[in-house]
């Protein structure tokens, strides 16, 4: 499963982990997950870029969260 987020020189590259539940991606013992991508755009004119996992299993539950870009 790719599941990290890893800086190369300058871009941030995020995989999702697993979100089938099917035999090709599923793995046992590892949750079912989706990554978000959050970009906002700030009153100040600023902006930053966020990513984070959510569990199937507790989907209320934020994972591994990750500043991708901020100014």
């Amino acid at each position: 499963m790719n599941d990290f987020c890893y800086r190369h020189q300058t871009i941030p590259l995020c995989y999702g982990g697993g979100s089938g539940f099917g035999t090709a991606y599923g793995k046992a013992g590892f949750d079912r997950r989706a990554r978000v991508l959050e970009w906002k755009f700030h009153a100040n004119k600023t902006r930053t870029m966020r990513s984070w996992q959510r569990l199937f299993s507790d989907p209320t539950q934020i994972q591994s969260l990750e500043v991708l870009y901020s100014e």
